[in-house]
């Protein structure tokens, strides 16, 4: 099988990263009761006037503080399932190269390192020939890979890609929401998972 996923807040989880980093930075306080998540920090910052601190924090945490974002548990065992199994999985984001304001971290690299650190134990990623890393400037850039790599799977945590009128139909997609499902309704063709776990048997159950 041939398997495609989302980078961003899809393997690797920036919740605990963003709640800390704002306390350290004091653009939030534990007074504020701010929850510990990525949604609520920027909520919290935005409502508050501070989009401008935000998107700097943005750049900050997915530069030079990647690393205090940890991968969503069980995601490390079921990619290394796949890969054990003789499974293709290409690893497909859009996100843009540099900040949009403060340093010019290059956050494909960034993103890139944090990989090869946890999926790779610090090796090039060159090396794994059945996992490859993409990271694309647009979503229409990364449509186009995820047609390239002809992928039969497709994970993401956002809708707008599934929606997305160049989006392939012949595939699976799955649409990982660990937080509390809200009343919206899904299209029926969309499978709506909160855990890597439940994902794995999924995948065990139905294809591997």
């Amino acid at each position: 099988m041939i398997i495609g996923i989302d980078f961003d807040n899809t393997i690797i989880s920036y919740d605990m990263a963003f709640h800390k980093i704002a306390l350290s930075r004091k653009l939030i306080t534990c007074d504020d009761k701010v929850r510990i998540s990525k949604e609520a920090v920027r909520e919290f910052l935005v409502f508050s006037g501070k989009e401008k601190e935000w998107t700097e924090l943005q750049g900050y945490v997915y530069g030079k503080e990647i690393f205090s974002a940890k991968p969503y548990e069980g995601v490390l065992e079921v990619i290394d399932d796949l890969l054990q199994k003789n499974h293709s999985v290409h690893i497909i984001s859009h996100k843009t190269q540099f900040p949009y304001l403060g340093p010019k971290y290059d956050l494909h690299q960034s993103a890139k390192n944090w990989i090869e650190q946890f999926f790779c134990d610090g090796k090039e990623m060159s090396k794994h020939t059945k996992l490859t890393v993409t990271f694309n400037k647009t979503i229409e850039e990364k449509i186009n890979c995820i047609k390239e790599k002809q992928c039969e799977i497709f994970i993401d945590d956002l809708l707008t890609v599934f929606n997305h009128p160049s989006f392939p139909q012949n595939l699976m997609k799955i649409l990982f929401k660990p937080s509390p499902r809200s009343r919206f309704q899904y299209q029926t063709d969309l499978n709506v998972i909160d855990s890597w776990k439940t994902i794995g048997q999924v995948l065990s159950n139905d294809f591997v």
